[in-house]
C-alpha cells in the first residue's frame, strides 16, 4: 500500500468527522464514543494481560515440567551409572571366578596327575619288591640242594 494514500485517507476521514456538526454537537454521542473506546482499550488491555498472564502460567508450567524432566534425567543417569558400576563389579566377578574355575582345574589336573604318579610308583615299588622276592627265593631254590617240596618253595 502507498503511504501517500494512506495519509489522504486518514485526512478525509478526519475532514468528514470535522463536517458532521451534528454529531459533534449531540455530547453523549461523544460520550458513548468515548465510553466505547475507553471499554474497547480497557478490553485490549485486560486481553493482553490475560494473555501475558496466560503466557507467564505457560512459562512456569514449562519450567516446572523441564525441571521435573531434567530430575527424572538425573535420576535416570544415576540409575544408569549405578547399573553400569553394577555391571563391572559382575563382569569382574565373574572373570574372578572364571579364573579361579581354570586355576582350580589345572591344581585339580596336577594333583591328578600327582596321584597317578604315586600310584604308578607305588605299583613300580611293588612289582620291584616282587621281582627282589622271586629273585630271592630262585636263589633260595638253588642252596636249597632242590628238594622239590613246593610248600618249602611257597615259605620263602
Amino acid at each position: 500500500m502507498d503511504g501517500d494514500n494512506l495519509e489522504d485517507e486518514v485526512y478525509l476521514g478526519y475532514e468528514d468527522f470535522l463536517e458532521d456538526e451534528d454529531y459533534l454537537k449531540d455530547e453523549d454521542n461523544l460520550e458513548d464514543e468515548v465510553y466505547l473506546g475507553y471499554e474497547d482499550f480497557k478490553t485490549i488491555l485486560d486481553t493482553k494481560t490475560s494473555l501475558k498472564t496466560k503466557t507467564i502460567l505457560r512459562m512456569e508450567t514449562i519450567l516446572k515440567m523441564k525441571s521435573i524432566l531434567d530430575t527424572k534425567t538425573s535420576l535416570k543417569m544415576k540409575t544408569i551409572l549405578k547399573m553400569k558400576t553394577i555391571l563391572k563389579t559382575i563382569l569382574k566377578t565373574k572373570t574372578i571366578l572364571k579364573t579361579k574355575s581354570i586355576l582350580d582345574t589345572k591344581t585339580s589336573l596336577k594333583t591328578k596327575t600327582i596321584l597317578r604318579m604315586e600310584t604308578i610308583l607305588k605299583m613300580k615299588t611293588a612289582l620291584m619288591e616282587q621281582l627282589l622276592m622271586q629273585q630271592s627265593k630262585d636263589e633260595l631254590w638253588l642252596l636249597c640242594n632242590g628238594c622239590a617240596l613246593a610248600s618249602c618253595y611257597n615259605t620263602f
